[in-house]
């Protein structure tokens, strides 16, 4: 699963729990996120690249879609909102999708013969 991390509350009495949110598998990208509270209760969600990924309340979900593989990027309740909230509060997180790390090598022995078909298959199958 992906993850949420480097979390940054800029509030004087409003608290986010980033436990209670969730990064989608399928949807996910890296992205810096900044949350901007435009009241005490709703808020704009944007990324450094992506721009605008919409506005949400603290009242509710909120799950932006990636517009291209149509899944949420991520997901918060409104279980992961306590205390006050203002207008200019923000809250920047780092999004990581899920991700496993692939390495591949090539040997070519010193004094190989040049090879006319010189490419490669890699298979990736799920568990």
């Amino acid at each position: 699963e992906g993850a949420i991390s480097n979390v940054v509350v800029t509030s004087a009495a409003g608290e986010f729990d980033d436990a209670a949110a969730s990064v989608n598998a399928i949807g996910a990208v890296y992205q810096p996120i900044t949350i901007t509270f435009t009241s005490s209760t709703a808020f704009t969600c944007s990324g450094d690249t992506l721009g605008s990924l919409g506005a949400g309340s603290i009242a509710g979900t909120f799950a932006p879609v990636n517009q291209y593989l149509g899944q949420p990027y991520f997901s918060i309740p409104a279980t992961a909102w306590s205390g006050t909230w203002e207008a200019g509060d923000t809250v920047t997180f780092t999004l990581s999708p899920f991700a496993l790390p692939v390495w591949l090598k090539r040997v070519v022995p010193a004094g190989a013969e040049i090879s006319q078909g010189n490419n490669s298959i890699l298979r990736l199958r799920s568990a």
